[in-house]
């Protein structure tokens, strides 16, 4: 603790062994800080929710069939649990579940669906934070 003041932050390691090895900064100095490294466990349904936003595909074509095409081309990130067709739009809402669904689906972005390049972008609030979910403490500092 530096003057009174407790500055702190929130980082998610994520991968094989993360917990393990973001354990092994604590105690460490930092520029005269001492890392305190706590795991925070991630919401269970983390990354397994994604809802998307489908744009490229051909308009033209029957709405069951948009749907058919829609549903096989992302039932390989995960079960498709809903397929929502905008035709005023152009667009469609596919709704996912699964393991890792979230990073999954945003390798079709530029994918080719029948001949069509189609654009896809998240449409629910990521579940990995880049930001921690704590509610914070409204604490003001008053040097002196």
């Amino acid at each position: 603790m530096k003057d009174g003041l407790h500055s702190f932050g929130f980082i998610y390691f994520l991968g094989e062994g993360a917990v393990d090895k973001a354990s092994q900064l604590s105690g460490i100095d930092v520029g005269g800080w001492t890392v305190i490294a706590e795991p925070y466990p991630l919401n269970e349904h983390a990354g397994c929710l994604p809802a998307v936003i489908v744009q490229g595909y051909d308009t033209l074509l029957d709405k069951a069939d948009i749907e058919k095409m829609l549903f096989e081309h992302f039932s390989s990130c995960g079960e498709v649990t809903r397929i929502n067709v905008h035709e005023s739009i152009g667009a469609a809402v596919v709704d996912l579940y699964g393991e890792d669904a979230e990073e999954k689906v945003m390798y079709l972005d530029g994918s080719n669906m029948v001949g069509r390049k189609i654009s896809v972008k998240l449409y629910t609030v990521p579940t990995v934070y880049s930001v921690h979910p704590r509610p914070r403490r409204n604490r003001t500092y008053y040097p002196g």
